[in-house]
């Protein structure tokens, strides 16, 4: 277990250094100037200036230098300063992952809970109202665009109700009791599609298990139905929906671009929204990196769990 968790950390290094490259491709393929933005000129700014400020971004330099230049500063664990401020990457990063991993963790959480919850009800009471309820329920959070969900929670909860506020925010450290109340809205917009994603594998895998030969030998020997649903079948029908949680996982910090959008969450996500319209390639690249690492360690903590629940795998 020990030489495949290190070939995997080995693996993740080089795939966040290829993210990076990818990144930072893409983003000098976006079209428009940061130097014009910078320059702040509604008519064509004097070339003079122009080229002083791509030579101070190092914008005058070929693509291929910008990348090595921005991969060397990322061994360094430098990402570089923004174009906007001029601040480092790093503290920007530092500032904003903890709002983002917040809203992402607790989204996540939710998801799990609420999907397993509802996928193991469902599959227990198959044929039933219940389950034909679970199951539309189910239909309708995948099928439900995220920022409709977020749009809609906002009306009821914040501007009809006026129970959560629809956009202020106050951090963990000033104010526990608002943080975690502001979060609420945002981390059932954001859990709900992953919770019903969640609710169908885990009621599909759940009745699989359910018709297997040795939960029909727990039934005969006398144990309760609580027992051979939770001590036989749900450990076994947790396995598919483990691998699933962890590609989720990855797909949330996606998700949360227009959560934070929506409900004006002041996250990673948002930041690097705002960095891709102002053309500040330092900021999104350097978000980009910490996002592709962030999965990638998720999908090794996944792996590692997936042994755990199912003996017959082994790592070497």
């Amino acid at each position: 277990m020990l030489n495949y968790t290190i070939r995997r950390l080995l693996i993740a290094a080089i795939l966040v250094l290829v993210v990076g490259v990818i990144g930072q491709v893409a983003i000098y393929m976006i079209p428009g100037d940061p130097a014009y933005l910078i320059l702040g000129a509604e008519m064509a700014p004097d070339p003079v200036m122009l080229k002083s400020v791509r030579e101070e971004l190092g914008l005058d330099q070929p693509l291929y230098v910008q990348v090595l230049r921005g991969l060397g500063g990322f061994l360094r664990l430098d990402l570089g300063k923004s174009f906007q401020d001029k601040r480092p990457v790093t503290t920007l990063v530092a500032e904003t992952f903890p709002v983002s991993f917040a809203l992402v963790i607790s989204a996540t959480l939710f998801a799990i809970v609420f999907g397993m919850t509802l996928g193991t009800i469902a599959a227990i009471k198959h044929n039933t109202l219940i389950d034909w309820l679970a199951t539309v329920v189910a239909t309708l959070g995948i099928s439900t665009p995220v920022f409709v969900t977020g749009t809609f929670m906002i009306y009821l909860f914040s501007l009809q109700w006026r129970l959560v506020p629809a956009t202020a925010y106050a951090s963990f450290s000033e104010d526990p009791a608002s943080f975690l109340k502001q979060l609420m809205l945002p981390m059932l917009a954001a859990g709900i599609a992953h919770g019903a994603e969640t609710a169908r594998m885990t009621r599909s895998s759940m009745l699989e298990t359910l018709r297997a030969d040795y939960i029909t030998t727990a039934r005969s020997k006398g144990l309760t139905e609580l027992a051979v649903h939770v001590r036989h079948g749900l450990r076994t029908a947790l396995i598919p929906v483990v691998a699933m949680i962890g590609v989720q996982f990855g797909s949330m910090f996606g998700r949360t671009v227009l959560i934070e959008v929506v409900f004006n969450w002041p996250g990673m996500m948002s930041t690097m929204v705002s960095a891709a319209t102002f053309h500040d390639f330092p900021v999104v690249r350097g978000i980009l990196i910490v996002v592709a690492g962030a999965f990638i360690l998720i999908n090794l903590i996944t792996d590692l769990i997936y042994a755990y629940l199912d003996p017959r795998i082994v790592y070497n």
